[in-house]
């Protein structure tokens, strides 16, 4: 993984997806390209579980470097989903550059809020979540609504709206210390070697003086 493209769903997300690739970097994930794939939405599953204290299925246990590599093991940036697992995603892949794009609220809200009026339609609830879903082993629709439910700490589509405004900004304050905080770890670990090298010179230089 090369590039976090974090900005929320709804952010212009699927034109960054198409600016890295025009960019060079290769197989850049966006959910919109893996609606088919249901072994993605398996793997979603237990990212959702592992991520959301507010789902019922939260275990907990947060999912290991290796374990997100089967979602984007292939990829070289990520985007759209990768942002409401941004904190873990940061922490997984701390080498990573991060692009936190910020849409204006009002607009990304409305921009929201026709995606939950789609997923959580009622004809789409009943004929997917009951019928297609199961009888395909893809269940895109449940685990899509499962990651905004969970990134929004709510339990309904209208407390997701109702959580809209506190969700947005806490995502892009918690990305971005999140960022600074991965950042530093990685710039003191680098550090550490030369840090107890001038230790030790400063130490010898010290003895000799005497």
């Amino acid at each position: 993984m090369k590039v976090l493209c974090l900005g929320l769903p709804r952010s212009g997300t699927e034109s960054m997806a198409e600016a890295l690739t025009v960019l060079g970097y290769q197989d850049v994930f966006h959910g919109k390209k893996h609606l088919e794939n249901k072994e993605t939405w398996a793997i979603v599953r237990r990212a959702n579980a592992a991520s959301f204290p507010s789902l019922p299925t939260y275990t907990g246990r947060p999912l290991r470097r290796d374990e997100w590599d089967e979602l984007f093991g292939s990829c070289e940036a990520a985007t759209e989903l990768a942002a409401v697992f941004a904190v873990q995603l940061i922490e997984a892949y701390p080498e990573a550059k991060v692009i936190l794009t910020e849409r204006d609220f009002d607009k990304w809200q409305r921009s929201m809020n026709t995606l939950i009026d789609v997923l959580w339609n009622p004809a789409i609830l009943l004929f997917s979540g009951r019928f297609f879903e199961p009888l395909m082993g893809n269940f895109a629709g449940t685990e899509l609504r499962n990651s905004l439910l969970g990134f929004f700490e709510a339990g309904d589509a209208d407390e997701i709206r109702r959580n809209a405004r506190r969700t947005y900004d806490r995502h892009h304050r918690q990305g971005a210390k999140a960022y600074i905080k991965t950042t530093l770890a990685t710039v003191a670990r680098l550090m550490l070697p030369w840090l107890v090298a001038v230790a030790a010179v400063v130490f010898w230089l010290s003895r000799l003086v005497r």
